[in-house]
């Protein structure tokens, strides 16, 4: 796992984590607004939502798993870090699935149980070269929160290591630091290959590393 002093910023360890929850991600994805395969690229963009709602972006582990949280950074941002053992297959379904994102959902919009309407957006973001494949989105979700408009920003990492994967969300109504969440999947990835190969894990990266 990785610590709040491992992180660039004023992070903080808390202990609610698994309590959060973000209401703007609650809504329904209309396949009308879509051209081609209206139906199965609805159900993909209204899946990233109920994931993230639900903190199960890579679906849900099948061995030993683990999760921190972390407060502050910039605008008032949190940060999951998840990491756990996951079936092989589902695995690298979920990777695959991420990876078609940025094209499907690129841009869609989102009705929530009160009619309003928000606008949503996909982009595809760069990671360190760790772990034996990765996957790194942005999404960015406009609505009204107490009948003003916000901004919804979240970035997401995700990395396989064997069977074993480690998956950050880090954001919030405002921006997403990618440097924080660049040294999550750095860290993060390195104390796992530790772990598995039975070593004590070490307290820094052994470099820095580019991304990919």
């Amino acid at each position: 796992m990785i610590n709040a002093t491992d992180l660039e910023g004023n992070w903080t360890r808390v202990n609610d984590a698994a309590t959060w929850r973000d209401s703007l991600l609650i809504g329904k994805v209309d396949a009308a607004q879509f051209f081609t395969d209206s139906k199965t690229t609805a159900a993909d963009c209204q899946k990233l939502l109920d994931v993230l709602y639900s903190d199960a972006l890579l679906g849900k582990p099948s061995g030993a798993s683990a999760v921190a949280g972390f407060s502050g950074g910039g605008d008032g941002a949190r940060m999951l870090y998840q990491v756990g053992g996951y079936d092989r297959g589902q695995l690298d379904s979920s990777l695959a699935w991420l990876k078609t994102l940025p094209v499907k959902c690129d841009q869609f919009t989102v009705t929530g149980k009160d009619g309003s309407t928000r606008t949503a957006q996909v982009i595809e973001t760069s990671l360190p070269k760790a772990g034996d494949s990765r996957q790194g989105l942005r999404l960015t979700l406009q609505g009204p929160v107490g009948g003003k408009p916000a901004t919804l920003t979240l970035d997401l990492a995700a990395v396989r290591v064997g069977t074993d994967a480690i998956a950050v969300t880090n954001g919030g109504l405002g921006s997403a630091e990618a440097d924080s969440t660049q040294q999550a999947v750095t860290l993060g990835t390195q104390r796992l290959k530790d772990v598995l190969a039975g070593k004590t894990p070490a307290e820094q990266p052994p470099g820095q590393q580019e991304p990919t």
